[in-house]
């Protein structure tokens, strides 16, 4: 059997190609034109170290940039292989719609029920009480009842918005929410930026409806506001879509400053800010909405699946007063209406407290839930926020994410792969979501902690263990 090697660009004499690079540029090519074929097996680090004369320290990092790259994967215990193509997984919001007796479900980015069935039977039977209830079985505004809209006010002035009543929308939650701003703003072929990992179902809906979509870099705060910029002078932008607020899946929450350097660059550029604000109830010290900033060209929502209780399905969206009616007209084309009923129980929780009761209780428990992700995953490269309910894990070199993808499926933990984040023809990140909220105990949780820990910390070759 003949054992592969790279042949490396004899050009390169003057080393201005990293070693690691031209090794892992060599093999990339060969990759490509097909002389290593799926399947293959790479050679060892340390035997192809050898063979090309440099350290197997320089050959660890080829094959992590070809990792990066999705051309090849590791397998715990057996080595380097050559990748099939890459699948990406259209239906992955699809295939876990519904909780597993046998998996422990830690790919969905769900809140944890707690006391609300309690609160909804209380609530209930106040209902049955009620002497009106008949209009809540007729049809109503498509903007929402008045008395339903003062609520929606109400909750978002609590996270430091100020708006009108007569602004605000009520959706059928936050998605719907997401659907009727896009269609009232934008058209297909329309250019929409975004933070360059983003949320799946947007990316969705933004396909469907033929909008293109441009990622921006970020960092430790979420978009940068130079590459927003140098979007924005290219041309051709039409709107931000971006999650200030525990961004999913990155955990980033913007600051006061970047908020308000984002607001004025859109303002500079003319360019229309759709503010998803679904985790902003999640922390208990956060700045003002992004929409406070720049009202005028601003689209904002919020709702109470993430942080009240997953199966109230109540949206709210406040854009500029003149296109309020637009909004509505969306709601009224795509659903009529709000279920009323659903949208009364979420106006009795904002009233009488119940709603800041659990959100205070989401709070408690995510803050429990990270704190023994942290522990249990201490020393890996984890980006989390404290009071969130999901971490973005950046996986080492030594295992690729498809690969604990799979072994973790095979061990009985469902992970977030990275590829669903990622815009179309952009790189995928080694790297895996973390969700917090699936499993209904903390026993059940670190059952599933504990077994991604121990994937992250086998060995995967021998030669690994002299660095």
């Amino acid at each position: 059997m003949t054992i592969y090697l790279p042949t490396l660009d004899t050009d390169n004499s003057s080393g201005k190609t990293p070693k690691y690079l031209a090794i892992a540029g060599a093999i990339a090519s060969d990759i490509a034109d097909g002389t290593l074929q799926p399947g293959d097996r790479l050679p060892t680090h340390r035997d192809l170290a050898y063979r090309l004369g440099v350290t197997v320290g320089t050959v660890s990092r080829a094959y992590g940039e070809i990792a990066r790259q999705s051309l090849t994967s590791g397998e715990v215990g057996r080595g380097t292989f050559v990748a099939g193509a890459v699948k990406t997984q259209p239906d992955f919001a699809i295939r876990r719609t519904h909780r597993t007796s046998d998996l422990v479900e830690m790919s969905m980015n769900w809140p944890t029920t707690g006391r609300a069935g309690e609160m909804l039977s209380r609530t209930l039977a106040e209902l049955s009480r009620s002497n009106d209830l008949g209009t809540l079985t007729e049809y109503q505004p498509a903007f929402g009842m008045p008395h339903h809209r003062e609520a929606g006010a109400a909750l978002i002035g609590k996270l430091g918005l100020s708006v009108n009543a007569e602004d605000v929308v009520v959706t059928s939650g936050a998605q719907h929410a997401m659907n009727i701003i896009f269609t009232t703003v934008m058209c297909a072929g329309d250019l929409m930026l975004t933070e360059k990992l983003t949320y799946p179902a947007m990316k969705a809906l933004a396909r469907s409806l033929g909008i293109r979509m441009k990622g921006i870099d970020m960092d430790n705060e979420g978009i940068l506001p130079d590459a927003l910029e140098d979007a924005c002078r290219a041309g051709g932008v039409k709107a931000l879509y971006t999650m200030p607020t525990i961004q999913n899946p990155t955990c980033t929450i913007q600051g006061e400053q970047r908020r308000q350097d984002i607001a004025r660059i859109c303002q500079q550029y003319g360019v229309t800010i759709i503010e998803d604000d679904v985790y902003g109830f999640l922390p208990s010290d956060r700045p003002a909405p992004l929409a406070s900033h720049a009202p005028e060209i601003s689209y904002y929502i919020s709702g109470t699946a993430k942080s009240i209780a997953p199966g109230l399905r109540i949206g709210y969206v406040v854009g500029p007063s003149a296109a309020t009616a637009k909004l509505a007209h969306a709601v009224q084309f795509t659903s009529w209406m709000a279920a009323p009923l659903m949208a009364e129980i979420a106006t009795r929780w904002i009233i009488d407290g119940t709603a800041d009761e659990l959100i205070e209780w989401h709070r408690e428990n995510a803050r429990f839930r990270t704190a023994l992700a942290l522990k249990t995953l201490s020393g890996h490269d984890i980006a989390s926020h404290p009071e969130g309910y999901h971490l973005w894990l950046t996986l080492p070199y030594s295992i690729a994410a498809d690969d604990l993808l799979r072994i973790a499926s095979g061990r009985g933990i469902a992970l977030t792969p990275p590829d669903v984040f990622t815009l179309d023809g952009d790189t995928p990140p080694n790297a895996v979501r973390v969700c917090f909220g699936g499993p209904d105990t903390m026993h059940e949780l670190e059952k599933g902690l504990n077994i991604l820990r121990e994937i992250l910390e086998e060995p995967s070759e021998p030669d690994l263990a002299l660095f």
